[in-house]
């Protein structure tokens, strides 16, 4: 299982740069849901706030 966190980030001097810098196929996938899913949700609410200041907006 592969945590979401940089492998040998949180181990000081331990690894080699390039280990440190390696990211499984998984933790790379869950970042890349993750950022996707605070994206939507940053659409959803600009989505929202939009229509709400076009509603007030127009008579």
């Amino acid at each position: 299982m592969c945590s979401p966190t940089i492998p040998g980030s949180h181990v000081s001097g331990n690894k080699s740069l390039p280990d440190a810098r390696l990211i499984c196929n998984e933790c790379i996938s869950w970042i890349l849901e993750r950022m996707l899913s605070k994206m939507m949700m940053m659409m959803e609410v600009a989505g929202s706030y939009g229509d709400a200041v076009v509603g007030i907006e127009q008579p």
